[in-house]
């Protein structure tokens, strides 16, 4: 990862936990007898990691959100690159190379992919609401994430080997619970609409930086990044099944993330599912928001 990532990573740990955990403490203990929002028991008498939880993750989430906005602005020429390509190859004015490490899947298939997955989104969606505008609705959000944050992703992995998908996926579940629950959507169907699109620009971040490192290697081997792309999605399809079946699995014997009452099996930590947890149950259950710590 480099000493540079390695010391923003400990960085946060310490700001997290040395300097903001006391603060609240300090500061929140002498303000109110009373519970401070989103905390349930008053500063006082809370312990170090109900601080943590309470207040200064939803801090972590407004840093990691930011970082993805910064992610967006700074790869934005990449983005605009990549409409003037597309352009140029669909209109037939940018010559096709002729160099065998430089073929990749025509632009045409790779159009009819997108549209025939955007229709197997929309039929998805039309599984979680019967209304025509929150289906629509859904497969922009989907598709707008998507689009821009697959270059930023794509961006960072070639440039520093480490893919911001945390960042992307919170400001993905941020924005698109603001939209749905303007547009009527919430309690447990808006929960899992806003999952629902989480977890497929999870996936298809996950799948840029994957496809991007897997195409520069190729590259250093002289390989044919069209052969590469074809066979790309046999991995997806194999890595899906496994990586499902194991998730279905563990949760037969493990709970994840929290324990809930009067469950006696084990809890695997899962400090980032929790964090999503809980802000898809805020927002969907109409709670009030800690802007104030997000910002």
């Amino acid at each position: 990862m480099g000493l540079r990532s390695c010391m923003i990573l400990c960085a946060g740990g310490v700001l997290s936990n040395f300097v903001l955990v006391p603060l609240i403490w300090m500061i929140g203990g002498g303000i109110s007898d009373a519970p401070v929002y989103p905390g349930t028991i008053p500063i006082a008498q809370m312990g170090a990691e109900q601080i943590f939880r309470g207040y200064v993750r939803f801090i972590g989430v407004g840093a990691i959100a930011t970082a993805g906005i910064f992610g967006i602005l700074k790869s934005l020429r990449v983005v605009a690159a990549s409409f003037s390509i597309a352009a140029k190859t669909f209109s037939g004015s940018h010559a096709a190379s002729t160099e065998r490490t430089d073929t990749d899947l025509p632009f045409a298939q790779m159009l009819m992919g997108v549209v025939a997955f955007t229709l197997a989104i929309a039929a998805f969606f039309s599984m979680l609401s019967s209304s025509i505008l929150h289906i629509v609705l859904g497969v922009a959000l989907t598709l707008g994430f998507s689009f821009f944050f697959a270059s930023v992703a794509a961006n960072a992995i070639a440039t520093t080997a480490r893919n911001p998908v945390s960042g992307m996926t919170m400001l993905t579940i941020i924005v698109s619970s603001i939209v749905l629950l303007r547009f009527g959507v919430s309690g447990q169907s808006g929960m899992f609409f806003v999952m629902a699109i989480a977890g497929m620009v999870c996936t298809s971040l996950s799948m840029s930086g994957q496809t991007i490192t897997d195409l520069k290697t190729g590259y250093w081997l002289g390989s044919t990044p069209a052969t590469q792309q074809r066979v790309k999605f046999m991995g997806v399809i194999a890595a899906s099944v496994a990586a499902g079946l194991t998730i279905v699995l563990l949760a037969q014997v493990f709970q994840f993330g929290e324990a809930a009452p009067g469950d006696s099996r084990v809890v695997l930590a899962s400090p980032q599912a929790s964090i999503m947890k809980a802000l898809v149950e805020g927002f969907m259950s109409q709670q009030p928001v800690a802007y104030a710590l997000f910002g």
